[in-house]
């Protein structure tokens, strides 16, 4: 078959093994040398390996969970399947029962090279663990092989997203990314352009206020209406895209500003 799996039985012998490099090991089996266990494909002790050499039990379907027959009573009485496992590619559970129990997909070909942290593909392929050090590995400086395979070297997400309060903490934004630009070097209290752009008049100069939206669109700022701002807008989430602050301090603040520069 094109596809074999961990368990199921390919004429006199049985899948014992699935190695990561693609190779399979293989045992003999005897048919018919051991009673079937009474409850077959709903057996949950198929981890229990003296169970398995008291009973014999269906093999694993080759299409795993991607399998189109599962309406098929006959197809299911004769073979077990497992489901996906909700954490996809993203999961790090190694215990034989959970591996046995749920179907994960393949290891990411590109292994410690790679660099792609969308989250589509962290759920589409596993992946080899991330380097304690990050993108400031020696091992990595070095291009040590045997350890760039075993391990990747590239920024994660930050847990924390928008809200984020280390804006400020360069060695922070260069280890894990945000959803904002690089943040303004004087925000939340100190640009000015911020303040003018946020207190615009009608009448303000055209040409001063440009210069004054390229810099606030250019840099990420502190939303002053914090984690409570309802306003998606494209523009609004271009400059004031850091949510960390609570409105009424923020806007004491920004009144304060105000009447020193005016």
């Amino acid at each position: 078959p094109s596809t074999q799996v961990k368990g199921m039985t390919i004429g006199p012998y049985l899948i014992s093994e699935m190695k990561r490099s693609g190779k399979i090991l293989v045992s003999e089996i005897l048919i018919n040398t051991i009673p079937p266990c009474d409850y077959a494909t709903s057996c949950n002790r198929q981890n229990d390996q003296q169970h398995l050499r008291d009973f014999s039990h269906p093999p694993k379907c080759p299409f795993g969970s991607e399998c189109t027959e599962t309406k098929d009573d006959v197809h299911l009485s004769c073979f077990i399947h497992p489901q996906h496992c909700r954490e996809g590619g993203q999961c790090v559970k190694e215990d034989e029962r959970h591996l046995s129990d749920f179907d994960h997909p393949n290891f990411c070909s590109d292994e410690g090279n790679c660099t792609n942290m969308t989250l589509s593909h962290l759920n589409q392929y596993r992946h080899v663990p991330l380097c304690q050090h990050g993108l400031d590995c020696d091992e990595l400086l070095r291009k040590s092989a045997a350890h760039i395979q075993k391990l990747r070297h590239c920024r994660k997400a930050c847990r924390f997203g928008g809200n984020c309060i280390n804006f400020h903490d360069l060695k922070h934004i260069r280890a894990e990314t945000h959803p904002f630009k690089d943040p303004c070097p004087l925000t939340p209290y100190a640009c000015v352009s911020y303040v003018r752009y946020l207190q615009r008049e009608e009448k303000s100069d055209q040409d001063e206020f440009k210069d004054i939206e390229n810099h606030c669109l250019r840099y990420a700022h502190v939303c002053p209406w914090g984690r409570q701002c309802n306003d998606s807008s494209e523009k609004h989430l271009e400059a004031f895209a850091i949510f960390v602050i609570a409105a009424g301090l923020w806007l004491v603040n920004v009144k304060k500003e105000a009447i020193l520069h005016t």
